[in-house]
């Protein structure tokens, strides 16, 4: 399933992003990370995107269900921990599902912004 990541510039001035974001399932109260973190598409795949004073841009987020993994120990998690490119602040996206926590298999794909 797909999903678009919107990042919104809401400074008074432009600013750019370049990359994909980081993106992985967090469960619990405390955020905990769930399985490994989003396959992203290496930088040289996108460009430098400007975004202008409220202006956005966006990322592909794919959830992939390509069988079951082995093995597969379902795990209930609250969303989506989401962190623009080259940046360390984070954002919650809530999306309480059932995802598998086997760490050598990542359920998350992440394209570059544009």
């Amino acid at each position: 399933m797909g999903y678009y990541l919107r990042f919104t510039n809401t400074t008074k001035q432009s600013c750019y992003l370049w990359g994909s974001p980081g993106v992985s399932f967090v469960a619990g109260d405390k955020g905990t990370q769930v399985g490994p973190a989003a396959v992203r598409q290496p930088k040289a795949k996108g460009h430098k995107v400007t975004i202008p004073a409220g202006g956005y841009a966006i990322s592909t987020l794919v959830i992939t269900s390509n069988g079951p993994l082995q093995p597969c120990n379902l795990v209930q998690v609250r969303g989506l921990r989401i962190y623009p490119p080259d940046d360390y602040g984070a954002a919650f996206v809530a999306m309480s599902q059932q995802v598998c926590s086997n760490p050598k298999q990542s359920q998350l794909q992440v394209d570059t912004v544009h």
